[in-house]
C-alpha cells in the first residue's frame, strides 16, 4: 500500500507523540527497579545499624548483670582486644615496612644507575678534553689561519663546531645527572628516616604487646584456678551460654525484617554435607559430645590451630556480629540467610565488621585463644532458626586429622 504525502505526514503527527511516550515508559521501566533497589538497599543498610546499636545496647546490659561479679572475665575482654588492636598495628606497620623498603630499594637502583651514567659521561669528556689537548690545545683563530685550502678551512670549522657542541651537551647532561642524583639521594635520606621510624614505632609496639601478653596470662592462670571447681566451671559454662542464646535470640528477632542479597551464589541449604571446613587442624571436641561440667554438650566443634591460621567463611553471607564476648572471646558470626548463621570463636584477629558481605572460603579472622583458652582453638559452630546443627553433617570430610 502507498500512502500520499499528506497521509505520511498526518501518520507522522499522530505516530510521533506515541513514540515518545512509549520512550518515556520504556525509561521509566528501565530506571524505576535501580531507583527501587537503591532504595531497598538504604533501607537494609539503616536497618542494620540499628541493629548493631542494639546488639551494643545488650552487650553493655549484659556486661552490666555481670561485671561486678565477675570483674575478671571483663578485664579478659579489655586485655584481649587489646592484643587484637596491637597485633593490627603490628602487622600495618610490617605492610607498611615493605612498601617503604620496596620504594628505597628502587631509589637505590635508580642511584646506581644514574651514578654508572655519570662516569660514562665523565669518561667520555675526560677523551674529548684529552683530544683537544692532543690537537695542541689551539684556539679556534689559529685553527682558521694555519689552514691554506679553504675547503680544509670550512671542514674544520664545522668539525670545531661539532666538537665544541658536543662538550657543552655532556657537559649539560652531567649538570642535569647531578641535579637529579642529588634528589634521589635526598629521596633515599627520607626513606631511610622513615623506616626508621616505623622500626620504632615497631618495636615499641612489640613491647607494649608483651606487656599485655603478660597481663593475659596472669588472668587466664588466675580463671583457670577459679574454674577447678565443676560447680563455678559449671556456673560460668552456664553464664557464657545464656550470653550467646540472649545475643542470637536478638539476631534473630532482629534479622527477620533485613534480607540478604536476593541472587545468592546458591542457597546454604542446598550445600549442606560440601560445605568447606573454616579452617585446618585437629577436632578436640565434637558436636553432642559432654564437657567437662554437668550435663552440658557441645553445641559446635572445637578445632585445634597454630595461632594465626586463616579462619575462611563457609559460605556467602553478611557478618552481623564481630566482637568480643564472654566464654567465646573474639566472636565473628555470619548470616546465611533463611535462619543459618554459621559461628567462629577464640579468634586472635577479627578481618571482617558488621554488615560485610563475605564470600565462601574468604578470609574473616585468623585463629587465637581469646576468651580465656589455654591453646589455640577454633570454635566452630552452625545455626538454623537458633537450633545448634551438627557440623559434621553440613561440611564435607575432613582434609586433615580428626
Amino acid at each position: 500500500m502507498r500512502y500520499s504525502f499528506k497521509q505520511c505526514c498526518r501518520f507522522s503527527f499522530y505516530r510521533i507523540p506515541s513514540l515518545v511516550l512509549t520512550a518515556h515508559c520504556i525509561l521509566l521501566f528501565l530506571v524505576s527497579p535501580a531507583v527501587t533497589t537503591y532504595a531497598d538497599d538504604a533501607h537494609q543498610e539503616e536497618k542494620l545499624t540499628k541493629l548493631q546499636q542494639k546488639i551494643e545496647t545488650l552487650q553493655k546490659a549484659l556486661e552490666a548483670d555481670n561485671k561486678e561479679k565477675d570483674q575478671a572475665v571483663y578485664k579478659l575482654k579489655e586485655v584481649e582486644k587489646g592484643i587484637a588492636r596491637h597485633l593490627g598495628k603490628l602487622q600495618n606497620i610490617d605492610r607498611q615496612l615493605q612498601i617503604q623498603q620496596a620504594k628505597l630499594d628502587t631509589l637505590m637502583e635508580q642511584q646506581h644507575g644514574m651514578e654508572r651514567q655519570m662516569s660514562t659521561l665523565r669518561d667520555y669528556l675526560i677523551k674529548q678534553i684529552q683530544a683537544a689537548y692532543a690537537m695542541g690545545n689551539q684556539e679556534y683563530m689559529k685553527l682558521l689561519l694555519n689552514q691554506q685550502n679553504p675547503s680544509e678551512i670550512a671542514r674544520m670549522v664545522v668539525y670545531y663546531q661539532y666538537f665544541n657542541a658536543s662538550r657543552t651537551e655532556r657537559l649539560n647532561e652531567i649538570n642535569h645527572n647531578l641535579l637529579e642524583l642529588r634528589n634521589v639521594s635526598d629521596q633515599i635520606l627520607r626513606k631511610t628516616s622513615e623506616l626508621k621510624a616505623l622500626k620504632l614505632e615497631a618495636e615499641e609496639n612489640q613491647l607494649s604487646l608483651e606487656t599485655i601478653q603478660e597481663q593475659r596470662r596472669q588472668l587466664v592462670a588466675n580463671l583457670s584456678a577459679r574454674l577447678r571447681d565443676k560447680n563455678q566451671a559449671l556456673q560460668q559454662l552456664l553464664h557464657d551460654e545464656q550470653h550467646l542464646k540472649r545475643l542470637l535470640n536478638q539476631l534473630e528477632n532482629e534479622l527477620k525484617d533485613i534480607q540478604l542479597d536476593l541472587t545468592p551464589p546458591k542457597e546454604f541449604v542446598l550445600q549442606k554435607g560440601s560445605l568447606p571446613w573454616p579452617t585446618e587442624g585437629k577436632i578436640t571436641a565434637r558436636f553432642g559430645s559432654s564437657r567437662q561440667a554437668g550435663d552440658l554438650k557441645w553445641q559446635g566443634v572445637m578445632i585445634q590451630t597454630e595461632a594465626g591460621d586463616a579462619i575462611r567463611a563457609i559460605a556467602y553471607g553478611r557478618v552481623i556480629f564481630a566482637d568480643w564476648l564472654r566464654g567465646f572471646g573474639m566472636l565473628i558470626i555470619v548470616d546465611h540467610g533463611k535462619g543459618y548463621m554459621s559461628l567462629y570463636g577464640h579468634n586472635q584477629q577479627l578481618h571482617k565488621k558488621p554488615g560485610d558481605w563475605v564470600q565462601g572460603k574468604e578470609i574473616i579472622a585468623s585463629t587465637g585463644d581469646s576468651g580465656g583458652q589455654k591453646t589455640n582453638s577454633l570454635y566452630f559452630e552452625i545455626r538454623h532458626n537458633g537450633v545448634p546443627q551438627n557440623p559434621d553433617k553440613w561440611c564435607k570430610s575432613l582434609p586433615f586429622n580428626s
